[in-house]
């Protein structure tokens, strides 16, 4: 488990155990920073398997406390053998904080880096980028296995409340990751790399998806430059900042998540077994309900085009 948020409800733990005369028990020690040792025994499911499940809301867990376990195994020799894993020291999982919930949110990433929880992201400026943005690593990784994938996330700390008319998510972006056969769809086998904006009423439990993935196809000047430096299978073309492109998006009330709800928002870069470039950066994040850019757009001249459109309409 890489983390925990502090909004954690229960915790479980899983084993796979083997032993040639047959296992007598498992069980896990663990402790809260550092602090006096607590047991549980896992119980035995499909064979092999052990798992066992708390309470983690009697833990009053809080940002920066961390979980450290290590797990017991015992056979059914007449004079019984113990393993351990790990074998010395204990494994830790971090616990991550959750800042106070609020109707809207925008940043432009200057002053905001606590406000995201990263793994494979950073706040940064990128060399010949003049504003800070939340940016993968440049290039991003491929896990070059076929067995294997790689996610970068960023998770904004603040929940959201979500508003009865939807929630208009606006931002200047460049997306430099490995397009998907021609004609492919997300969800398709065809579909390569992607990144997304996902949701959670649930404080990450599980998450929904708040647009579908998108590549470097989304323009056709970024899937051009992606295209135009390939060694191997990779891009090196690297991205620069006359390339970025706003991204405006609504999401209405769903049986994913319905007014009043708690929405926690997660961006994350997927990366497939092979191929890789220059990566995603994001600028000029905004989350408002849609009645406050409603409000925001009349106070300025509106153009709506093309017209008649065919499917992708913009609005000026």
């Amino acid at each position: 488990i890489a983390y925990y948020l502090q909004t954690v409800d229960s915790i479980k733990f899983n084993a796979r155990v083997t032993d040639n005369l047959g296992v007598d028990s498992v069980y896990v020690e663990y402790k809260i920073n550092k602090g006096s040792s607590k047991f549980i025994r896992l119980k035995e499911g499909k064979p092999d398997n052990y798992s066992a499940v708390f309470n983690a809301r009697s833990l009053s867990l809080k940002g920066h406390d961390s979980i450290e376990y290590k797990i017991f195994a015992v056979d059914k020799a007449m004079t019984p053998n113990i393993a351990m894993l790990p074998k010395s020291g204990f494994l830790s999982i971090p616990v991550e904080e959750v800042f106070s919930t609020l109707p809207k949110y925008s940043t432009d990433f200057s002053t905001t880096a606590p406000d995201f929880f990263n793994i494979g992201f950073t706040i940064t400026k990128p060399t010949g980028f003049s504003k800070y943005g939340l940016n993968t690593k440049h290039p991003y990784e491929s896990p070059e296995d076929n067995n294997k994938s790689i996610e970068y996330t960023s998770i904004l700390r603040h929940p959201l409340i979500f508003n009865e008319s939807g929630m208009l998510f606006s931002f200047n972006e460049l997306v430099l990751v490995e397009p998907g056969e021609a004609g492919s769809v997300f969800g398709s086998s065809g579909f390569s790399d992607y990144v997304i904006v996902e949701g959670s009423k649930n404080f990450g439990k599980t998450w929904f998806n708040l647009l579908d993935g998108y590549d470097s196809r989304l323009f056709s000047s970024w899937e051009t430059a992606y295209n135009s430096s390939i060694v191997g299978n990779n891009s090196t073309f690297t991205g620069t900042e006359a390339m970025l492109q706003k991204h405006t998006f609504l999401y209405h009330p769903s049986d994913k998540i319905s007014a009043g709800d708690t929405l926690l928002v997660r961006f994350r870069l997927y990366s497939d077994p092979f191929g890789n470039g220059w990566g995603w950066v994001i600028e000029d994040l905004k989350i408002s309900p849609l009645v406050d850019a409603i409000t925001e757009i009349t106070n300025h001249t509106v153009k709506l085009y093309p017209n008649p459109g065919k499917g992708l309409i913009k609005l000026s």
